[in-house]
């Protein structure tokens, strides 16, 4: 699906952006669109997109794998939960 006038604006922009859209407005659309473009532009970035839930988290991978399959190992979508979960056991803390 091809990005509308505004999601390009928001893909292409550089810095921090807020997007208050209503559902099926294409956020998701949008936010793979400019995860994709960023990798393209910083070679060396990674990316994590944090969700609320794990439909979510796999509907961005998927989306994001299949449009962007060249930056896949740079990305990763989870949900607030597990990301919080694997930086804590990455800094060595215990957590049960």
């Amino acid at each position: 699906m091809p990005l509308n006038a505004a999601q390009l604006r928001a893909v292409q922009s550089t810095g921090h952006l807020l997007i208050p859209a209503c559902p099926g407005s294409g956020k998701t659309t949008t936010l793979v669109a400019r995860a994709g473009d960023l990798l393209d532009r910083y070679r060396n970035a990674r990316i994590a997109l944090v969700c609320f839930n794990r439909s979510a988290a796999a509907e961005i991978r998927a989306r994001f794998a299949k449009s962007h399959q060249r930056h896949a190992s740079r990305m990763q979508a989870e949900t607030f939960h597990s990301f919080a979960l694997r930086q804590a056991e990455a800094a060595g803390l215990k957590v049960n």
